[in-house]
């Protein structure tokens, strides 16, 4: 395998949510805009990463912290390269990015029909939360992230 792991960039944006519409367990959604993407890479910069092989992306990973807990979102490696350590790797370089910031207490997000997803976390240690309960809002925005 000569897959490499690099820092997601922007230009990646357009690659990146064609390899997730092909992932079963990632939902993307009207607000992850290639501005929004943009503005995500600038505020939680070198956080985020990807797998790359044969000039194609076939694993990446999500990173972002809000000063006190960090989040991990859209963990995808392509089905014919998974059990490979891929996750693994993508998982580990992000915690070491969060954890040079000062941050502790990481928290995946994921589909709760995941369950290969749910599945990963668990032998990678990781267990659910069960004091909370994730709730979201979709808001129009009409001011520009300038």
């Amino acid at each position: 395998m000569n897959a490499v792991v690099r820092e997601v960039s922007p230009d990646d944006y357009e690659a990146l949510v064609a390899f997730w519409a092909k992932i079963d367990g990632i939902e993307l959604d009207s607000t992850e805009t290639q501005e929004r993407f943009q503005f995500f890479l600038m505020r939680n910069k070198g956080k985020s990463f990807l797998v790359i092989e044969n000039g194609e992306i076939v694993g990446a990973c999500l990173a972002s912290h809000n000063g006190r807990r960090g989040f991990l979102n859209h963990l995808a490696v392509a089905p014919t390269h998974r059990r490979k350590g891929l996750a693994r790797k993508l998982v580990d370089s992000c915690l070491q990015k969060l954890q040079s910031d000062g941050i502790r207490k990481i928290y995946a997000v994921l589909l709760k029909d995941n369950t290969e997803g749910q599945a990963f976390w668990k032998h990678m240690g990781w267990s659910q939360h069960h004091e909370y309960l994730m709730m979201s809002i979709e808001k129009d925005i009409t001011r520009s992230i300038d």
